[in-house]
């Protein structure tokens, strides 16, 4: 079994911290990020093209009468004959905010592993990619009866933290548990602007008071919305099923009309929800639990969600 393998269909679907930080590695070697992201960004994007004193060259251009001497290049001056200057981006540290919300039915998947499990690895690998950017990186968690908040850091006992919390975030009992708030009305007690928000979520409905507040995340800050669902629930043979909730447990008969409607009742819910987060500006991402988190994370990668 290969290290992506284990990825995907990891032994159990509850992981400790040693394995999150494996993901250090494999964040890493993600690859480069789009020069032009497939969508526009909105504010916050990774990397401003400011004329300034930046590490990185943007262009090399004519000389201007304001253009510094020092960012004069001479190779390409004498090979042209006229003065031309180097224009390089303005590098500037930015906040990512990851905001984790996750329901008892996210400790659940017919293959490979949980959803729960699933986001937690994504968000691992976007926490570790971040940190290796030297970008600022924040959270806020809900998960069974905990709630967190993390304020945006550049800190290793930061990035330690959120991935202690990710850990607790995988394991099964939190499937028996709720919390009495929600992860939008901790955001609201905070002010969070100029961030670039990284949403995992297996919420598929909003309430009104929920589309109020994401409204308002939405105006100061660029939000990306992701979702992963397990579509072979849609294909599973017709039968009796056992399902366990915070409830109990209950029995599901799945006959092929079943099936198809709930499929479809499914396929309504997600365009419902993508059109409530587009008309906001908000980025909606759909993944099957079946791709591994290496493969959503470059996906993100080449949507220019992460750089």
């Amino acid at each position: 079994m290969t290290k992506q393998d284990f990825l995907q269909a990891p032994d159990s679907p509850e992981l400790d911290v040693a394995e999150l930080t494996k993901l250090a590695g494999f964040a890493k070697h993600l690859g480069k990020a789009n020069l032009v992201p497939s969508h526009r960004i909105q504010n916050g994007s990774h990397r401003t093209h400011l004329r300034g004193h930046g590490m990185e060259m943007l262009e090399v251009r004519q000389y201007h009468s304001s253009d510094e001497l020092r960012h004069i290049d001479w190779r390409v001056s004498a090979r042209t004959g006229k003065t031309h200057t180097r224009v390089y981006t303005e590098e500037k540290e930015h906040s990512r905010l990851l905001v984790l919300s996750l329901s008892s039915n996210a400790y659940f998947g017919t293959t490979a592993t949980f959803i729960s499990t699933r986001i937690v690895q994504l968000m691992a690998l976007i926490a570790w990619r971040t940190k290796q950017h030297n970008d600022k990186i924040g959270a806020c968690l809900q998960f069974g009866p905990q709630m967190h908040f993390l304020p945006s850091k550049n800190t290793t006992n930061q990035l330690q933290a959120l991935l202690t919390y990710l850990s607790q975030a995988t394991h099964i009992k939190n499937r028996h548990h709720s919390s009495n708030d929600s992860v939008w009305s901790l955001l609201q007690k905070h002010t969070i602007k100029q961030q670039n928000m990284v949403i995992c979520s297996d919420q598929s409905s909003l309430s009104t008071t929920e589309l109020v507040q994401l409204r308002q995340l939405a105006k100061h800050n660029t939000v990306h919305w992701i979702t992963i669902q397990d579509k072979r629930l849609a294909q599973l043979p017709t039968g009796m099923y056992q399902f366990e909730d915070p409830t109990g447990v209950y029995t599901i008969h799945a006959s092929q009309s079943t099936i198809k409607n709930s499929q479809e009742k499914k396929r309504q819910v997600n365009r419902q929800l993508m059109q409530q987060l587009n008309n906001m500006g908000i980025h909606y991402h759909l993944f099957d639990l079946t791709e591994s988190p290496i493969q959503i994370a470059r996906h993100l990668l080449f949507r220019g969600v992460i750089s």
